[in-house]
Formats: structure tokens, C-alpha cells, sequence
């Protein structure tokens, strides 16, 4: 293939969480030096943002030699009710009505939401339990679901972190989070705390969802 001259990409490409003080990465998804096989900037039309082009993957005709460098730091912090008035790629975060509810992340593209992600946090105990991800059957493998959980554990940063339980017979879900989220991430064994689980009848303490609501909505 020819070298690139420009354009725009009318697909969307795969993404890549990144975050303030996070590396820049040194090489493409495919594993070339970018600095050596070189890179372009073009824009991606559906997300309505520039990215990188690995000029190597490109030459030799690779169908997604692009990719997207998202900042899961700062998403849009909006109601349940919320839809979007512009095009593109958005995460949304909408915390939880009550201490014990999940709250969510979702990833809107234009006006479809096409992925998210339910999680529990505690900032007393520190700890956060993913309950559930999706992502629309046609747009897997765009790295969507690896982008939800790194945004949900960038909102309790040192916590301890673990999933509800995942079917072992289910291996293409296992193959999801052999490669989702941080190494201490404790797979298929949720782990709540007391702030966070209705006991014996009674609500959660109403001062938990007062610090809860002031971990899920820090941008810090």
C-alpha cells in the first residue's frame, strides 16, 4: 500500500485508555516502534477527534492500522435521564440514587449507547465491585469494554477491586478479562463492605452515599 495522503477515517477505530500522567505508548496494537515505522494524525469521522496512524501498519494494508488515545480521567458526569446533543464518542458517568445501587459509566457514540459498565464504590472501605459490562454485539473488539473498566477503576484509584462471578464455560468472556482490566483485579469474586450491602433489612448508612457521591463525582 501506498504512503498515507491524507483523508479521514470513516469507521471507527479501536481505543486505548490513557490518562493524565500516563506514558505515551511506543509502539501500535500490532507491536511496531512508532517512532520508527512513523505515524499520521488523521481524523476519525465517528468519533469526531484526531488519531494515530501507525504508518507501518498502514503500508502494509492492515485493516485497523489506527487507533484512539481516550482520557478516562474526566467523563461527563449526567443523570440517568441524559441523552447526548452531539455526535461522536462520549463517556458518561452517572452516580448511584442510593449507597447500595451501582452506579454506571456508559459509552455513547453518537446517539446509541453502545456499551457500560454497573459498579459499587466504597471510599471508607475502598473498595469497588464491577457487577456487569456490556457492549453492543457489532461493535466488539473496538476495545470498548477494555476502556469501561479502566474508567471505572480510574474512579477508586488503590482500591481493591473485583468482579461479580463469571461463567467459566463462557470463553470468550474469559478471554475478555484475561486481558481487561489491572493485574490485582479479583476476577469472579465480588467483594463488598458493609456500606455498601443492605443487612438484615436496613439501608445503608445515609452518610455513605454522601462520601459515595463525592468519590464518583471527583475528577481528581
Amino acid at each position: 500500500m501506498s504512503e498515507w495522503r491524507g483523508g479521514v477515517l470513516p469507521d471507527p477505530v479501536p481505543v486505548y485508555p490513557t490518562w493524565p500522567g500516563a506514558s505515551a505508548p511506543l509502539r501500535c496494537p500490532a507491536g511496531h516502534r512508532l517512532a520508527i515505522g512513523g505515524t499520521a494524525t488523521p481524523r476519525c469521522q465517528p468519533y469526531h477527534r484526531d488519531v494515530v496512524l501507525c504508518l507501518a501498519c498502514h503500508r502494509l494494508g492492515r485493516r485497523r492500522a489506527a487507533f484512539a488515545l481516550w482520557d478516562i480521567s474526566r467523563p461527563r458526569i449526567e443523570p440517568a435521564d441524559w441523552r447526548p446533543g452531539r455526535a461522536g464518542l462520549q463517556l458518561v458517568l452517572t452516580p448511584p440514587a442510593r449507597a447500595q445501587n451501582p452506579g454506571r459509566i456508559t459509552l455513547w457514540l453518537h446517539d446509541h449507547a453502545v456499551g457500560d459498565i454497573d459498579m459499587v464504590l466504597c471510599g471508607t472501605c475502598r473498595v469497588g465491585v464491577i457487577e456487569h459490562v456490556r457492549v453492543d454485539y457489532h461493535r466488539r473488539r473496538l476495545g470498548y469494554g477494555r476502556l469501561l473498566v479502566a474508567a471505572a477503576q480510574y474512579r477508586g484509584r488503590g482500591y481493591a477491586w473485583s468482579t461479580t462471578s463469571i461463567e467459566r464455560d463462557n470463553h470468550q468472556l474469559a478471554s475478555f478479562w484475561a486481558a481487561a482490566g489491572t493485574a490485582d483485579l479479583q476476577r469472579g469474586r465480588p467483594t463488598y463492605c458493609r456500606h455498601t450491602t443492605p443487612r438484615n433489612g436496613h439501608e445503608a448508612d445515609p452518610r455513605s452515599l454522601a462520601q459515595l457521591l463525592r468519590v464518583w463525582n471527583s475528577t481528581t
